[in-house]
C-alpha cells in the first residue's frame, strides 16, 4: 500500500508541477482519496478517505477561497515536488519531505 500512496503523492505532483510555488500562499486543496480511486488504489482511497493534500500555487486558481491562519497547517509537511500533505500520512507515504512553514495568512482553495 506504501508504494500506492507513493504513487498517488507523485500523480499529484506531476498533474500541477508547472503551477506549484512552494512557499505560495494559496494552496489548492486535493482530495487524496479521490486521486486514489481514480488510479485504481481502492485501499489507499479508503484509508485516506477525508485526507487533503494541499499544492501550493503560484496564482490563484477557480474554486472557493477561504482566508485561514497559517498556523493550522503546524503538523503538515512538504514533499520535494512541493506537495503538502499531514504529517502522518507523509510518514506513510516514506517519500522525502520536511516540515511545512506556512504563512501567517493563507488563501485555501477548494475546487
Amino acid at each position: 500500500m506504501k508504494n500506492q500512496l507513493q504513487d498517488v503523492f507523485k500523480h499529484i505532483g506531476a498533474e500541477y508541477a508547472g503551477e506549484i510555488l512552494r512557499d505560495s500562499g494559496y494552496l489548492l486543496e486535493v482530495d487524496v482519496s479521490g486521486k486514489a480511486d481514480k488510479l485504481g488504489y481502492g485501499d489507499v482511497a479508503e484509508k485516506y478517505r477525508g485526507v487533503s493534500a494541499f499544492v501550493p500555487l503560484k496564482n490563484s486558481a477557480p474554486g472557493m477561497k477561504v482566508m485561514f491562519d497559517g498556523r493550522g497547517f503546524s503538523r503538515y509537511a512538504q514533499f520535494e515536488s512541493g506537495v503538502v500533505a499531514p504529517e502522518h500520512v507523509a510518514r506513510d507515504a516514506d517519500l522525502p519531505h520536511k516540515d511545512f512553514e506556512p504563512h501567517d495568512s493563507m488563501v485555501r482553495i477548494i475546487g
